[in-house]
C-alpha cells in the first residue's frame, strides 16, 4: 500500500554536458522517483499532463498499472527546479492523491 509521503527528498543531477554550464538552470535541475496512485474519480482527469503544464516538469513515466474499474498507479520520474518540483507536490496533495518517494 501506497503512503503518502511529506519529505521531499530531491537529488541534484549530475550537470548535463551539452547545456551551457552558465545556464542557472544547469546548476538547479533535481530529479525525484515517486510511486503516484490515481483514484477512480480522477481517471478521467489528465493529472499528469497539468504537471508538466502547470510547473514545466519534465516526466518519465517508469511504469503504469491501468486496470478498467481500478484506481491508477504510476511509477514516475519528476525532473526540474526543486520548485517546480515542489508545487507539484503540493498540487497532487490538494488533489489528496497517495505518493511516495522512492528515489
Amino acid at each position: 500500500m501506497l503512503r503518502r509521503s511529506k519529505r521531499l527528498q530531491i537529488k541534484a543531477l549530475a550537470p548535463d554536458p551539452s547545456v551551457n554550464s552558465n545556464s542557472a538552470i544547469a546548476d538547479h535541475l533535481t530529479q525525484v522517483s515517486i510511486q503516484l496512485r490515481i483514484p477512480l474519480e480522477y481517471r478521467e482527469q489528465p493529472i499528469i499532463s497539468q504537471m508538466i503544464a502547470d510547473y514545466g516538469l519534465t516526466v518519465n513515466i517508469r511504469s503504469a498499472l491501468l486496470v478498467t474499474n481500478t484506481p491508477g498507479q504510476f511509477e514516475l520520474e519528476l525532473q526540474g527546479e526543486s520548485v517546480q518540483i515542489q508545487k507539484a507536490f503540493d498540487y497532487m496533495e490538494q488533489l489528496n492523491l497517495t505518493t511516495l518517494i522512492i528515489g
